[in-house]
């Protein structure tokens, strides 16, 4: 898999997860349009068309998992 020109930081992950949670929760965004609206979030940050798809995961995850209340912080840390 080829690397992106451009990293994102453990911190701007949490900000955009906590962004999308909100923007999910606000907007009353449908399930079935978090992946692309992550992924526009992340294209947004980082100026590149081509997102990381485990990215996208793990912020649409980590939102389902909050939804369900099995939420934990740590598990981003250990995820990358």
């Amino acid at each position: 898999m080829d690397k992106l020109a451009v990293s994102v930081s453990a911190f701007d992950c949490d900000v955009l997860r906590s962004a999308f949670k909100n923007s999910v929760f606000e907007d009353n965004i449908p399930e079935d349009e978090w992946r692309e609206y992550a992924a526009q979030m992340i294209r947004d940050l980082t100026g590149i068309e081509t997102v990381d798809p485990d990215l996208v995961e793990w912020i649409v995850r980590r939102s389902q998992d909050a939804r369900f209340g099995s939420y934990s912080p740590h598990e981003a840390a250990s995820s990358r």
